[in-house]
């Protein structure tokens, strides 16, 4: 059986590799995530396994090389964590998971949505003091909003669906827009800046790359509604989150959900609860009852790990058989 590492492991990621039962690979599981510090873990190592928040950087790269490594297996879609081109000029295959139960995603959006609207934690909080007034918790119809998706790909295209149960106006930014989201939803494609400025809900469903990096920063916020509420469940890097903390301020944000955070690496995933980290932006958006977060969970049901850990044992056999993986990068 061969080596296989796997980094930023959690109970749920042993249950779910050990789970799997596989007869072709040995899986040595490490908390910390992969970097220069922890490279070494993955001497003799076939192949190493990453998630979000590893370093796969191109010094990385090159010590998984030195240390004979032949493949890096992403266990996620998001590939902004990989140098794919230092890893290919080091013969090192690699391959993500394209798809993982979408339906997670799409549903923990929905769910940050309804949650900051109807004051969900702060109802919540009261009642567990046995407070049951309701001053201060009015929320807002969904039905005849229009909410602005940014990022249509399945996981995008499903929360549209999703939302056309809410009877809200649909529109949406992609690169690519797709007609089949229009007859299935009703969605209308618009340019960026229509959806800043006519959205009362954007929701980020995009990847993080050179055109969405800090897509949502100072000036396009100036274009948005008083009192927008924005939702982020794709990468953090897309919201620049001072900036977006000083629209909190001004009242130009009205609610803004995030299950991810631009510098979440090192913190997200971890129990910091007796030391909290030193970062003054994250701790001022924990206490502001207009900010929910939770900690990259979007993806986490039963139902997608699952399918991680099949289509990554696939990436794996393949490399193993020397063919290129179903989803090689």
């Amino acid at each position: 059986m061969k080596k296989v590492v796997v980094y930023s492991t959690k109970e749920y990621d042993i249950k779910s590799f050990e789970g799997f039962g596989s007869k072709e690979f040995q899986f040595d599981f490490i908390q910390e995530p992969l970097d220069l510090d922890t490279v070494h873990y993955a001497k003799g190592a076939f192949a190493v396994c990453i998630f979000v928040n590893d370093q796969a950087t191109e010094d990385v790269i090159k010590e998984l090389a030195t240390l004979g490594v032949k493949g890096i297996a992403i266990r996620a879609t998001g590939i902004d964590q990989t140098d794919i081109k230092a890893a290919h000029s080091y013969g090192i295959h690699v391959a993500n998971v394209p798809d993982y139960s979408p339906y997670s995603v799409a549903e923990h959006t929905v769910m940050l949505l309804l949650s900051m609207n109807r004051h969900v934690i702060k109802a919540n909080a009261r009642a567990r003091q046995f407070n049951f007034s309701i001053e201060g918790l009015t929320g807002f119809d969904v039905h005849s909003k229009t909410i602005g998706i940014i990022g249509l790909g399945k996981i995008g295209a499903i929360t549209a669906k999703i939302l056309t149960g809410f009877g809200a106006k649909l529109i949406g930014f992609d690169p690519m827009p797709n007609d089949n989201i229009t007859k299935a939803t009703g969605l209308e494609f618009v340019p960026l800046d229509e959806l800043f400025a006519k959205s009362d809900i954007i929701i980020l469903q995009a990847p993080l790359n050179k055109n969405t990096k800090y897509l949502i920063q100072r000036s396009s916020i100036e274009k948005m509604k008083k009192g927008v509420m924005i939702i982020n469940t794709s990468r953090g890097g897309l919201i620049h989150t001072q900036e977006a903390l000083d629209g909190i301020k001004s009242g130009k944000i009205g609610f803004l959900g995030m299950d991810v955070y631009e510098k979440e690496k090192g913190v997200f995933f971890f129990d910091y609860s007796r030391n909290p980290p030193a970062d003054p932006v994250l701790q001022e958006l924990l206490s502001r009852e207009e900010v929910l977060v939770t900690s990259h969970m979007a993806f986490l049901t039963s139902n997608a790990l699952q399918d991680i850990i099949t289509t990554t044992h696939k990436n794996l056999s393949s490399w193993n058989k020397g063919e290129a993986a179903p989803f090689e990068l």
